[in-house]
């Protein structure tokens, strides 16, 4: 891999991560307490069931 394409996967990486998290937390700002607590809870849910679905396809 040359230098200005790590470069640039790490600027991407670090772009999209932050306007991500700045999304979500305005969407969190706006949104009331009962609502936020689910998809808090649901956060990790639907990453576990990411993470298994991700290690099934690259075992296979």
């Amino acid at each position: 891999m040359t230098g200005p394409l790590v470069v640039a996967v790490l600027y991407l990486g670090i772009l999209s991560t932050t306007v991500a998290c700045f999304c979500c937390y305005k969407r969190l700002e706006r949104t009331d307490t009962g609502t936020v607590a689910i998809s808090f809870f649901a956060q990790s849910v639907v990453g576990a069931i990411l993470c298994v679905f991700v290690v099934m396809s690259a075992s296979s």
